[in-house]
């Protein structure tokens, strides 16, 4: 994603409304995929997204894109046009741009046509029956050249995303770091972990702008409870103030 400080900062009611996703996706249960499943419909709801796929993959020596695992809600008409139209074709404009931006091994978040001619959308619209495209790329082991996508992609006549959108989409990818190592050939189970539900109730309750007193009386716990909760949520995210949180999710640097 470029130069966030050069965007101006999301509105706090969409910060709670992300908040609002990630709870879901930690209160989420039947494990990891089902939480990948969460996110993504909470992302496709904020973001008025049609189609969405969550893939780990790897480049061949073809320089084709492998996938590992995939998480979509994509039509088996669609699945078979994408990997006839890229997965097969490895020397593609799209695979070609897709591979430049992986090995940059940052987390990227961008529009097709940030990285394809339109040409190539076009292309890829009429096969597809996608409109716009829009991409997040997260790098998983760079040594092992394992990479994790999230696609997001709208019906035909839609209107085109937005700078939101794609802000929207970096920011709740880059909060879920345990989510992206899913999928992860000989996978060890030792992911980084997500606040546990009462925690991201707690944080939902926080970004509302609820004191630590009303958020112990609405929950039915102590004070110290809740200001310890808040501690650990502050540590997680690395900040050390309300401001720093919001201001976390508003410009969407995610700890960067």
């Amino acid at each position: 994603m470029q130069d966030e400080s050069r965007e101006p900062m999301l509105p706090e009611s969409e910060v709670r409304a992300m908040v609002r996703v990630l709870a879901g996706v930690a209160q989420t249960s039947g494990g990891l995929v089902a939480q990948k499943r969460q996110l993504l419909l909470g992302i496709a709801e904020l973001t008025a997204s049609d189609y969405w796929m969550w893939n780990v993959f790897r480049f061949g020596e073809s320089g084709a894109p492998i996938a590992l695992s995939v998480v979509h809600n994509i039509s088996e008409t669609q699945i078979a046009a994408l990997a006839n139209s890229n997965y097969a074709q490895p020397d593609s404009e799209l695979n070609e741009g897709a591979r430049v931006i992986c090995r940059r091994h940052q987390h990227t978040t961008l529009l097709l046509s940030d990285f394809c001619a339109q040409r190539v959308q076009d292309e890829s619209s009429d096969k597809l029956s996608f409109g716009q495209s829009l991409f997040s790329f997260w790098p998983l082991q760079e040594a092992e050249d394992l990479f994790s996508g999230v696609g997001l992609h709208r019906g035909p006549s839609r209107e085109p995303y937005t700078a939101r959108d794609v802000r929207i989409v970096h920011i709740l990818t880059g909060e879920v770091g345990w989510l992206h190592e899913t999928g992860v050939p000989e996978e060890d189970g030792q992911q980084l972990m997500a606040l546990p539900p009462r925690h991201m109730t707690v944080l939902s309750l926080l970004v509302d702008g609820q004191t630590p007193k009303r958020i112990a009386y609405h929950l039915s716990l102590s004070d110290h409870t809740v200001r310890g909760y808040i501690k650990d949520i502050y540590r997680h995210f690395d900040v050390t103030t309300r401001g720093d949180l919001m201001r976390r999710f508003m410009v969407g640097d995610c700890g960067g």
